[in-house]
């Protein structure tokens, strides 16, 4: 079964969690995975660094046509952030991202790019590592 793997980096404030349809803020960079490397980050593929904040509506996720793909790894960082997911370690304790944690999820093909990658970005079939940190918590949003 793929599952997802998060660890955390910076803990952030533990009195504020992200929910359900909250839009947020998250600083990111995504690489696809390579175990040859000693922190598995192979190339990099995007990064809101330099950009701005990534922001969007957490839980949001729909699928539009032509951007299936994308929809999926949304979807990836959905749960990831959330915390629905049911963790490979059973003693790990899964949970929403805090305000201005940042963390490191592993997310397997199924909650990425899937079979087909991104050409010319990410190849078919590749985890994916994001470092994220969440910077804003705003108002929630209606589904």
């Amino acid at each position: 079964m793929a599952t997802i793997t998060k660890t955390i980096l910076d803990v952030g404030d533990k009195t504020q969690h992200v929910c359900k349809y909250d839009e947020v803020a998250l600083e990111y960079t995504g690489w696809v995975k390579d175990e040859k490397q000693p922190d598995g980050k192979g190339a990099q593929f995007d990064t809101s660094i330099g950009r701005g904040d990534s922001v969007i509506v957490i839980g949001s996720t729909h699928a539009l046509p032509g951007q299936s793909l994308i929809s999926n790894a949304r979807s990836g960082w959905d749960i990831g952030v959330l915390g629905e997911y049911t963790p490979a370690n059973s003693s790990e304790k899964v949970g929403p991202m805090a305000l201005n944690e940042r963390a490191r999820f592993e997310f397997p093909p199924l909650y990425g790019f899937g079979r087909k990658g991104l050409p010319g970005l990410v190849p078919e079939n590749a985890t994916l590592i994001y470092e994220m940190k969440l910077k804003k918590i705003g108002p929630q949003k209606a589904p």
